[in-house]
């Protein structure tokens, strides 16, 4: 999973969540313009990031086929 945010560099929390609001994956780290997140260890099917940045959240649903 590709997540690209031009001119965002902050420190940055994530959660990836299945359909059943179960975190499956999450982690902090240092967002510099683009991040390259693994899905290779989740199933098929329909999950939610969401990406937590001084205090905003943002949630992106995305299919992994």
């Amino acid at each position: 999973l590709n997540i690209v945010k031009e001119g965002c560099t902050a420190n940055i929390e994530y959660a990836i969540c299945d359909l059943n609001g179960r975190m499956v994956a999450g982690s902090s780290l240092y967002f510099n313009n683009h991040h390259l997140i693994s899905t290779e260890n989740l199933a098929p099917g329909l999950y939610f990031l969401k990406i937590i940045k001084n205090g905003n959240i943002d949630v992106i649903k995305f299919v992994k086929e």
